[in-house]
């Protein structure tokens, strides 16, 4: 039976708040070397390393573990990398965190966490934002992960697709043509299925738009005006955030209305963005770290994900800046 889906940070919060043991003596701690403190080895996607604390999540994650009594040098060691939108890098960082027998192994990456997954059974993987992590055989089940993985997905039913999709219509209501950009990865083909059958519901035509490369952005150019799309719904990858600028000098030539998946895509310029509170997620991962730390055991952590999300809706000028908002912009909350 599936787990009641409760919002995950409620969840947290009672971690934060509940009475906890002495920091000096976890039994994952325990189980280190004499006198080697337990570490946490954290893969970051596009946020170079000397910017972690620029970051909102990174930030997060970091005062939500100082808040849990885990502070880097003091009580844990802390050994960040980043593929910094490079994904070919992935095997390489995730093979070097590993050698480094981390207690625990963090990322928001897909790719990443896919990839430590083949690479160790024994080493516990904390996730977050996670695409489908049943279906991609991350974990056996939502309630009872039963294998070294868990953390918070970000969709798990491949319902929000849909209701993007609507979104889009609902603000076009003339809307009958709508491009896809999307690079493959854990899950993406899933997504494109049920995409199709959204669309098809809202009598959408579809034009899938693969980007795996810097080159493939002008190939996808040519292609979306031929097929004369109206509206650009963006999968943001790892990869895909690195090409951001240019994929809205895109949508702006050729007069298309865009739709991404995080804030920071409208407070580039992108007309909306759906986003869940990927701030709070990262919070959320340091108290799945926190008791993994302490003892438990992966496979007996449930898989938390959002139940609700934000719509960003840019409202002027785009603003050149590493702020994750807009100068000015309207946000709603969608379920």
């Amino acid at each position: 039976m599936m787990m009641e889906r409760r919002p995950f940070i409620a969840w947290t919060l009672s971690l934060l708040t509940a009475p906890f043991a002495a920091v000096a003596t976890p039994a994952t701690a325990a189980a280190q070397p004499a006198g080697e403190l337990p570490g946490i080895g954290l893969l970051l996607s596009f946020t170079p390393v000397s910017k972690i604390t620029e970051s909102p999540g990174g930030r997060a994650f970091l005062e939500g573990l100082r808040a849990l009594g885990w502070v880097d040098g003091q009580t844990v060691r802390i050994e960040v990398r980043s593929f910094e939108s490079r994904p070919e890098r992935v095997p390489e960082l995730v093979a070097e965190l590993l050698r480094l027998r981390p207690a625990v192994f963090v990322t928001g990456s897909d790719r990443a966490v896919h990839a430590a997954k083949r690479a160790t059974a024994t080493v516990p993987l904390v996730f977050v934002g996670a695409v489908d992590p049943v279906g991609t055989g991350l974990v056996a089940s939502l309630a009872r992960p039963g294998g070294n993985a868990t953390g918070l997905a970000w969709d798990v039913t491949y319902d929000q697709v849909g209701k993007n999709l609507q979104i889009l219509k609902d603000t076009l209501p003339g809307l009958s043509r709508v491009a896809i950009l999307w690079n493959e990865g854990p899950g993406v083909s899933t997504y494109w299925r049920h995409a199709r059958a959204a669309a098809q519901a809202l009598g959408l035509s579809l034009q899938s738009v693969e980007v795996r490369d810097a080159a493939a952005l002008d190939r996808a150019s040519v292609a979306i005006r031929a097929e004369r799309a109206e509206a650009l719904f963006v999968w943001e990858d790892a990869a895909l955030i690195g090409h951001r600028r240019r994929v809205l000098d895109l949508a702006q030539r050729h007069r298309l209305a865009t739709l991404g998946l995080d804030r920071s895509f409208a407070a580039a310029g992108g007309l909306m963005a759906v986003d869940s509170d990927y701030v709070g997620m990262w919070r959320g991962v340091a108290a799945y770290v926190d008791r993994i730390l302490r003892g438990a055991k992966p496979a007996d952590l449930p898989v938390e994900q959002p139940t609700t999300f934000d719509l960003v809706i840019i409202s002027g000028p785009p603003r050149r800046s590493a702020s994750p908002f807009p100068p000015r912009c309207w946000r709603g909350r969608t379920r």
